[in-house]
């Protein structure tokens, strides 16, 4: 199978934010069964920068005929371009109506977000008058990478760990930008101290953002190239996610697999999308925290001291919870991600009218 991957208008990508680590693992768990052509480049998952290389001239001369399939996301006039009678997959955001009404399939990150779709749930994102029942919508989820399992005995974890000079250490991993800086968790450290006094903040990222701000010395902040963050959220013994967000209730997110798949429990906002990998009964979900408007920064401390609470004097409970999470996130490895992949893409191939 040929297939044709673009993402907005990128030639190139490198794991240096969220959007482009979820591409690339597609990208892979596709090359698994596939020959891959990113931006009309054969993508080589071994090779450095994947054989990618920037080139001049318009991406959509590269859209010929010569391929079975073609998955875009965020490029419209790349996904008109795709010769009429072939498959074309449209990545359901950003939201557009002729490419919703002109895909073979809208492709979602999450089952949730594929049932909303087919059955016109109301998401904010897209204008009341064009609502209407999507059944070719179909899931094709984000892809954990191999190197993501428990290290927390590896030299590595062990030397961040000592690095950070913490007992107790509790990560944020991601951005650190306003809309997502655990200023909940921050304001909470003087009161964590007093009855933890080895606890530390880990605020972990992949690329220069609001590392300048000034802080607490008990919060690092710290630059991990991709290939070290699995080593850096096993040295963990907690970890929390950004706020939550109203799109986040059918989005997926890579950062939640990762922390399953290392087997660090993670203290985070219900959604939909979430418990699919966690499940309805998962110990640890916070209620819906209210970003960063100072209104409700008081009533998200309060939440989010007592499941700290929870979590930091149980250890019983946080161990049972560390050692499921692994095998949680086995649905999202490479090889179980290539083979729903491969089986949604044939089917899409052989019967382009049809929607598994």
């Amino acid at each position: 199978m040929k297939i044709f991957y673009q993402y907005s208008t990128w030639k190139t990508l490198a794991p240096t934010k969220g959007d482009f680590v979820t591409e690339i693992g597609i990208l892979k768990a596709l090359s698994r069964f596939a020959q891959v052509y990113y931006s009309g480049t054969l993508f080589r998952p071994d090779a450095p920068g994947y054989g990618l290389v920037p080139y001049k001239g318009p991406i959509e001369a590269r859209v010929t005929g010569n391929y079975d399939l073609y998955y875009i996301r965020a490029n419209k006039n790349v996904f008109l371009r795709v010769p009429r009678g072939k498959p074309r997959i449209w990545m359901a955001a950003p939201y557009d109506l002729e490419c919703y009404d002109k895909a073979t399939a809208i492709a979602t990150f999450s089952d949730a977000w594929t049932r909303g779709l087919r059955v016109s749930r109301p998401f904010f994102w897209i204008p009341p008058g064009e609502r209407r029942p999507r059944p070719n919508a179909v899931t094709v989820n984000q892809v954990l990478e191999d190197m993501f399992h428990p290290l927390q005995y590896s030299a590595r974890s062990k030397e961040i760990r000592k690095s950070i000079g913490g007992q107790f250490i509790i990560g944020h991993f991601g951005r650190l930008v306003h809309s997502n800086y655990p200023y909940a968790l921050e304001c909470l450290l003087p009161h964590l101290k007093k009855k933890l006094p080895h606890v530390h903040i880990l605020l972990a990222t992949t690329r220069n953002s609001m590392m300048d701000l000034p802080g607490s010395p008990l919060i690092h902040r710290e630059i991990f190239s991709h290939w070290k963050v699995p080593y850096a959220i096993s040295a963990c013994d907690l970890i929390i996610m950004g706020n939550y967000g109203q799109d986040w209730d059918v989005c997926g997110s890579t950062k939640v697999i990762e922390a399953a798949a290392c087997g660090v429990p993670i203290l985070l906002g219900y959604s939909a999308a979430r418990a699919e990998l966690l499940g309805e009964d998962y110990t640890y979900w916070l209620p819906p925290l209210g970003g960063n408007a100072l209104e409700t920064l008081g009533r998200d401390m309060c939440a989010l001291r007592q499941m700290l609470e929870m979590a930091i004097y149980n250890p019983e409970e946080r161990f049972r919870v560390a050692t499921s999470l692994p095998g949680k996130a086995a649905r999202y490895s490479m090889e179980n991600s290539a083979h729903r992949l491969q089986e949604l893409f044939t089917h899409l191939v052989e019967t382009p009218c049809a929607v598994a």
